[in-house]
């Protein structure tokens, strides 16, 4: 049996990533139409061994993204691997109005730190955190218990 793998936010693009079930709010024709914060709390419980998120978490807002993270945390199976990517802050498109957060290396490293367990982000590790020519930030995290 292979690895389940979910494209939350997948638009339009969820035929590149055949082997990941594709989510999204508007039905581009992948397998899951739906709101991201009423399909992961359906899920039941540590399902998943990936979970990728392209460009989409910049659309949320910060109280939004501590549901949303802990949830992702949730739908992961342990040692799962959740890959973002979200432009960097210095990236003009970083701005356009229909973000509500804003990224840096910073945001992911602050996220593994201990101290912010007590935010309810669940417990990562960092496998990558890259930055790219374009001024996309691509960060690997890892579920930990």
């Amino acid at each position: 049996m292979g690895k389940k793998k979910l494209n939350i936010g997948c638009g339009d693009n969820w035929k590149l990533y055949p082997d990941y079930e594709g989510l999204d709010l508007v039905d581009f024709g992948q397998e899951h139409v739906s709101d991201i914060k009423a399909f992961l709390p359906a899920i039941s419980g540590h399902d998943y061994d990936e979970i990728m998120a392209n460009h989409v978490l910049e659309h949320f807002d910060q109280e939004e993204l501590r549901d949303i993270i802990d949830l992702i945390w949730k739908a992961l199976r342990v040692g799962g691997l959740f890959k973002v990517v979200v432009p960097h802050k210095k990236k003009d498109s970083a701005w356009q109005l229909s973000h509500k957060t804003f990224w840096t290396e910073a945001t992911f490293e602050y996220l593994v730190k201990p101290i912010f367990e007590r935010y309810d982000f669940g417990k990562w590790e960092i496998e990558k955190l890259v930055t790219n020519k374009r001024g996309d930030i691509h960060a690997w995290l890892r579920n930990i218990k």
